[in-house]
This record gives structure tokens, sequence and C-alpha cells, in this order.
């Protein structure tokens, strides 16, 4: 059992030393999972990467959406470069503190809708083009960076600094941990700014919808999600909880991929054996990670009261890319991560129905992806 923060500063705390950060793998061999997983559908997608030392499983899992997006409308396999959407964000997310003047966090986390909104905004670039890796650096290591980043932006959030000297302090840090931004690159023998070679690559980020399921807010309408690293309050269309389960199930059957925001603090979610579960019974807690148990029936109102007492948390952000049933017949989803593949199942999660029922906070895919019930009530 976990135990509850005694007020909502600490659970924002909480969250802020959690989110998004990669599991370390023990040094201690796991014992022998029993679990057979057969693939029932796998939609195209490039290789698992590593987020390594730093929390932007949210910009690696965008990335992967966007790549497997790109595959299923043109069929080209591009790289896309998870550090330019972390630089363009961790930017508009610092501007968005002075203005505010200091009241939104500023975090490494964010929500898969930011990436959303950066692409928007700035575009898209290739790996090839922008690696976020300076001075010979070949893993990504963004404790120093951050730490500056964060002091610079206290100094002016507190008043202490005046005007907008936060761009060129900023500006200067980001170039020094990730590199220079390039106006415009080569690719393929042609040249593109970054908002032009989105436009090449088929993605239409207003084509994008995120969803999610709660009863403190009114279903079948945009709500904002007041959560833990929310900087932009982008609203998310609620939704009765079966159906926020019909169109995952929907999408991943018709090849649209998904990619989602949820909690991995759960004891039962195990980066090691690739595992995300919900026991029926707390005493399981050890047993299921190896050996299929029976799970809860997760209620729309167990949903809700998990949110409420902080059992459920806004942590990670994986990429849904296909379904796999166990020996039993059981549904799992299938999960890439950003852990290496060395994790979980060479690099990927397999979720039960129950894990997402209970601990996935929101999702995005593509609108038509969609059931149709859900279409009408966006008005699509």
């Amino acid at each position: 059992m976990k135990k509850l923060p005694v007020t909502l500063l600490a659970a924002t705390a909480m969250f802020a030393s959690i989110s998004c950060q990669k599991q370390v793998i023990p040094p201690v061999p796991l014992a022998k999972s029993n679990y057979a997983f057969n693939i029932t559908k796998e939609i195209p997608h490039l290789p698992v990467l590593d987020q390594q030392i730093s929390g932007t499983c949210w910009a690696f899992t965008m990335t992967s959406f966007l790549e497997s997006e790109i595959i299923r409308k043109t069929g080209k396999k591009i790289d896309l470069s998870e550090m330019y959407c972390v630089r363009q964000t961790y930017f508009d997310k610092a501007h968005t503190a002075i203005l505010k003047r200091g009241q939104s966090v500023f975090h490494e986390g964010a929500f898969t809708p930011d990436a959303l909104n950066t692409t928007l905004n700035y575009g898209l670039m290739p790996q090839e083009n922008y690696t976020g890796l300076t001075n010979g650096n070949t893993k990504h290591d963004h404790r120093e960076m951050f730490e500056k980043l964060d002091k610079s932006l206290k100094n002016y959030v507190s008043g202490h600094y005046k005007g907008d000297g936060w761009k060129t302090e900023m500006t200067a840090i980001l170039d020094q941990y990730l590199g220079k931004l390039p106006i415009d690159f080569g690719y393929e023998g042609r040249t593109f700014s970054p908002l032009a070679f989105m436009t090449q690559t088929s993605i239409r980020p207003h084509e994008y919808i995120h969803l999610t399921s709660y009863t403190h807010k009114p279903f079948y309408k945009w709500v904002p999600l007041n959560l833990p690293y929310n900087f932009s309050n982008e609203p998310y269309f609620n939704v009765p909880l079966d159906e926020f389960m019909q169109n995952i199930e929907h999408a991943i059957n018709r090849g649209f991929t998904v990619a989602v925001e949820l909690d991995v603090s759960e004891p039962t979610f195990s980066g090691d054996y690739g595992l995300a579960v919900v026991p029926e019974n707390e005493a399981d807690n050890k047993a299921i990670l190896t050996n299929p148990k029976p799970e809860k029936q997760v209620t729309q109102a167990y949903r809700q009261a998990e949110l409420e007492n902080f059992r459920t948390t806004n942590d990670h952000n994986v990429h849904i890319v296909g379904k796999a049933t166990d020996q039993n017949g059981k549904v799992y989803y299938k999960a890439k991560n950003s852990w290496s593949d060395k994790s979980g199942k060479d690099g990927y999660m397999y979720m039960s129905e129950a894990y997402i029922r209970l601990k996935i906070i929101y999702y995005t895919l593509h609108q038509e992806g969609l059931i149709p019930e859900t279409k009408k009530g966006l008005g699509l």
C-alpha cells in the first residue's frame, strides 16, 4: 500500500521526483517468468530507443507515435529527433512559467499534447540533423543542463532579474548541451525548414485527439486535466470508461497506434519483466509478475477513486503498437518503451486490459482511429 501524501503540494513534489525517469535494471537475476505471449497484432514502428538520464519519455513516445503515423500515411521510415521536440518544448514551458510568474511548473516532464503543439508550431526534424548530443557525448544526461535552466529561470520568475534576458540565457544553455538549432537542413537531397519537413511527412497535428475518462468532469465535453506538468492546459475529450477502452481496441485493430500517459509507480508495473497488471488481491503483487493470476474488475468509480487518493499518478509515457494474448487467452496491449531494448521484453511492455482501464490517464490517437460514437460526440 502506498503512503498517501498529506497535501496536494506533497503529491506534486512526489510526482516531480519520479516523473518519466528510466528505471534501473537490478544487478541480480530475476525469477523466471512463466508468461507466454502470442502477438496477435503489430503495427509498424521504429526500433526501441533509450531516453537514458533524462525525463523525456513524453518526447520519445510522441516521436515514436509520429514515426508510425508517417509509415501509415506514406510508407516511409523516418527517424525523428526527440531532442528537437524537447528543446522547443522546454523553451515554451519556460516562457509560460515567466508569464505566470512561476505559477506554472518548469520540469523535465510534459504531456504528449505538448509535443504535438511543438510539432504544430515548430515542425519536425530528422534525428540525423539534430541528435541533441554535443561535446563528444554519446548518451543523454540532462541533469546538469536542467539544473542550469532551472536556476536561470528562477532568477527571472522571482523578479531578481528583469526583462527578457532569460531568453538569451536559456538559448545559450540549450545550445551548449543540445546543440544549436539549424534554420534549415538537408534531407535526401533536398533542403527543408522544420515546418516544411513536417508538411512533407504528411503529419497534420490538428488530426489528433486526446481522450480521458474521469467523473469529476462531464462526459462528452472537452475538459482540462489538473495534473502536474500540464503547463499548456490542453483540453481532453472526456468519455465513459468502456468507450475509452473501445477506442483503443478499435484503433489498434485498424492499424492506428496510441500514445499514452500512465502510472508506473505500481509494484505490478515491472520494467524488468515488461509487464503491467492489476491483481485481484494485493497479496499476489509479487507472484503475478511471473505467473498469470486473476485481475481486478476495474469500474469507473474505482478508477476515479484511485486518481483522487493519489494512488494513480502521471509518471510516464509509452507507445502502444500492438496486441497479444497469454497462454490463457487473456488480452494484453504491447507498448514500446524508452528504457532501451535491455529492459522489459526486448524493450516492450505488455499491459493488461485491467491495467489500462485503471492506470492510463489519457491517450492520443488519430481521429480516424475513433469509434463512430466518439466521432459523433466530437462532431467529426
